[in-house]
């Protein structure tokens, strides 16, 4: 597989996200990712293709952070790394559960203003129930 096919590949996973792939002692990117990071380093395109040295991954992925700008770096490592510890669908469980735990604490405040607003003598009630819990 070429690299612009491994890209290309990439992309259509992260596409709101730079895709870097090792190559050798570079790491490259194309097209709409490459013409970002001539915009922030003044690396030259050549054929919608840009590249830098592997010393320099720290200075690039510290400036795309800063402007906090999504980036996935691609080698082989990298890949499995990420296939063996992806935590997504746990943290995407979690994130749901406080979602909806929000939305209930959200329609019991408002069922709670709803009738303080119509029966004010229920406030003792429910104060006494809150000092309760």
């Amino acid at each position: 597989m070429k690299l612009k096919d491994k890209f290309l590949e990439l992309k259509n996973e992260y596409q709101d996200a730079i895709v870097l792939i090792k190559s050798g002692s570079f790491y490259l990117t194309y097209d709409e990712d490459a013409i970002i990071l001539n915009f922030l380093f003044s690396y030259q395109i050549s054929n919608t293709k840009v590249g830098f040295p592997l010393k320099n991954i720290e200075k690039v992925t510290d400036i795309l952070k800063k402007e906090e700008i999504s980036y996935v770096i691609f080698d082989e490592q990298l890949a499995k790394f990420l296939a063996d510890n992806n935590k997504y669908n746990v943290i995407f469980n979690k994130a749901k559960k406080n979602e909806f735990n929000l939305a209930m604490n959200n329609m019991l405040i408002d069922r709670i203003k709803f009738l303080l607003e119509e029966k004010p003598e229920v406030y003792i009630k429910l104060k006494d129930f809150i000092d309760d819990l």
